[in-house]
């Protein structure tokens, strides 16, 4: 189905009102079982990949295309950091307490 879907893209893709061969293909892609962690860290790079060959392509919605890529894997990048940088912090945090308390008692 994969491959069908490349010829399509490869022969098609370019035209102005492709938007729901793109978004038709990624939704197939997301909906893949990946079986272990380097299945889906490479279910995660063909998504990528279509993402990149899509949003540069001059269609109706192209927009749309963005917006799903932003919020589709930025998003995990702002959590994932925001979670590391609390973690920082209440690590400083409890390290500067330890080091108060060590002078002070």
């Amino acid at each position: 189905m994969a491959q069908a879907y490349d010829f399509a893209l490869n022969n098609m893709g370019m035209d102005f009102s492709s938007f729901t061969l793109w978004s038709d293909y990624i939704l197939f892609l997301k909906n893949v079982d990946a079986a272990g962690s380097y299945a889906e860290n490479q279910k995660i790079s063909a998504i990528r990949k279509i993402y990149h060959r899509g949003i540069v392509i001059p269609m109706l919605n192209v927009e749309s295309l963005w917006y799903a890529y932003i919020i589709s894997f930025t998003i995990n990048l702002f959590i994932n950091t925001t979670v590391f940088c609390v973690y920082i912090f209440q690590s400083k945090k409890r390290n500067s307490c330890l080091f108060f308390n060590s002078i002070y008692y």
